[in-house]
């Protein structure tokens, strides 16, 4: 499992979505595998992404050098806070 520590949330007229929502971008790099578990962290509340999530959006930009490409992969932003103690407190 990878973490990812989101520093904005990106509301959804900014996107072409839904502008009630809040969306997160995650790198696509952190889904090499289809079974990834992705942990994301936004300020106090955190939410698991599964490889399997679909993706409301992707976009692709070059790094702020112009070396590299890289590609965001957008979600729904649900923080789920009975899940993560759940899973901190080994299913108790």
């Amino acid at each position: 499992m990878k973490t990812y520590k989101a520093k904005a949330l990106i509301p959804g007229y900014k996107l072409g979505l839904d502008p009630t929502k809040y969306y997160v971008g995650v790198p696509s790099k952190y889904f090499l595998k289809e079974k990834s578990i992705v942990y994301v962290i936004y300020k106090d509340n955190q939410m698991f992404l599964q490889g399997d999530t679909p993706v409301l959006k992707q976009e692709t930009f070059k790094d702020r050098y112009g070396r590299e490409e890289y590609t965001l992969n957008y979600y729904e932003y649900v923080p789920e806070l009975k899940q993560v103690r759940f899973l901190v407190n080994g299913g108790e």
